[in-house]
């Protein structure tokens, strides 16, 4: 499947697609085979934690003449080939790294957007890849809102593009013109199953009455239309994570076992976890601030046996690292997106992966975590209508 994808980059796509596989399914060695057969010089443009495993499997193909560097810095430069890394970092047009990398994207004979996860939300997040692609088909963000993004006016927003429109023409137009998406389903029966289970934990009673009061604020500002309604529930998602912390690190250091991959978002519910992890474990641990070096150390210390428990932020390591030693993974809170939680995941369910992955996620009773877990859920069926899921 991966010749496959090579060749329809090549001959279909002309050197200009969306390679959208599932996470796991080898986007990166089909990207080296698509710039080893163009032999053009090559940009590679990728989050910074991602540089050096880049590196090394350029080097380990013998690939000369490519670039390699992160979305921060990216400078100015002309190339026969540019690929882009984790895409939908790109998702925002209006943000500095799009408005630093497209115009390389959009100069380049070649570009290749690399993304498992290329619809995070909702389908206003495709435009900028599409735009980079082919703008003679994707001109500008009006027009693509338009069509398919049902635009309205909202009490918060005077045009509001989160909306949906003609998904099942806006998944013939990716599959004809953009994108190669294949799942791991398709192409990979023999891939050992992915089990998932709920686990439920209490809070105390004082994290309980200030969630409860945080849910009244919330109600009255949305009857009221009041923007203050989103920072509540931001604010609701910071105390979920403060008053669980204790008792989820608590349940999952009673469960732990050799090979086991911990994730995260909130320090406090990083701390925790870290503190209480049983001493004999061997832990390692990757968050915002852990540098490259060491985040490469907690890699090889996983796939070679000599840590047995990472502790990881979903921000910092859920994607790009292949942990397949692991299968076991719990999930001490969940995300807004759907995307980053799959993408975690598939740290485990990949190619190399022997064992059956088993999947935990922590919910505390009377938190935001039900609200979330529904909403990540309801964009999951809005990215499976155009064919991203």
């Amino acid at each position: 499947y991966q010749r496959v994808g090579v060749q329809r980059a090549v001959h279909q796509y002309r050197g200009r697609c969306l390679l959208a596989d599932d996470m796991g399914l080898g986007k990166t060695m089909q990207a080296i085979a698509v710039i080893k057969h163009y032999g053009v010089s090559a940009l590679v443009v990728c989050p910074s934690f991602l540089c050096t495993n880049w590196r090394r499997v350029l080097e380990e193909w013998q690939v000369e003449d490519v670039q390699v560097c992160s979305y921060g810095s990216v400078k100015d430069g002309s190339y026969g080939i540019v690929v882009i890394d984790e895409a939908h970092y790109l998702k925002s047009r209006d943000s500095l790294r799009t408005k630093k990398v497209l115009p390389l994207v959009l100069a380049a004979p070649y570009a290749l957007l690399l993304s498992g996860t290329p619809c995070p939300n909702r389908p206003e997040e495709l435009f900028t890849l599409m735009h980079a692609l082919r703008p003679s088909l994707v001109p500008c963000f009006r027009e693509f809102a338009e069509r398919y993004c049902n635009p309205r006016r909202t009490r918060y927003c005077p045009y509001d593009t989160r909306g949906m429109d003609r998904p099942r023409e806006l998944k013939w137009l990716l599959d004809r013109a953009f994108q190669i998406r294949r799942m791991k389903v398709e192409v990979l029966p023999q891939l050992p199953d992915k089990l998932q289970g709920i686990l439920y934990v209490d809070i105390e009673q004082g994290s309980r009455c200030e969630l409860v009061h945080l849910q009244e604020k919330l109600e009255k500002a949305r009857k009221n239309g009041s923007r203050l309604a989103q920072t509540l529930v931001m604010e609701m998602y910071r105390a979920t994570a403060h008053a669980k912390a204790q008792s989820v690190a608590a349940l999952v250091a009673s469960k732990l076992q050799p090979g086991t991959l911990i994730f995260a978002h909130h320090h406090v519910v990083l701390d925790a976890m870290q503190q209480a992890v049983p001493t004999h474990f061997r832990v390692g641990r990757i968050d915002g601030s852990t540098s490259v070096a060491m985040r490469q150390r907690v890699v090889d210390g996983i796939q070679d046996g000599s840590l047995d428990v990472a502790i990881l932020s979903m921000a910092a390591a859920g994607v790009g690292l292949t942990l397949t030693r692991a299968c076991t993974a719990f999930f001490l809170e969940i995300p807004w997106c759907p995307a980053v939680l799959r993408q975690s995941e598939d740290r485990i369910h990949r190619i190399g992966q022997e064992n059956v992955c088993t999947m935990y996620y922590v919910l505390a009773e009377g938190t935001l975590d039900t609200y979330v877990w529904r909403s990540i859920h309801r964009k999951e069926l809005v990215a499976k209508r155009i064919g991203q899921g």
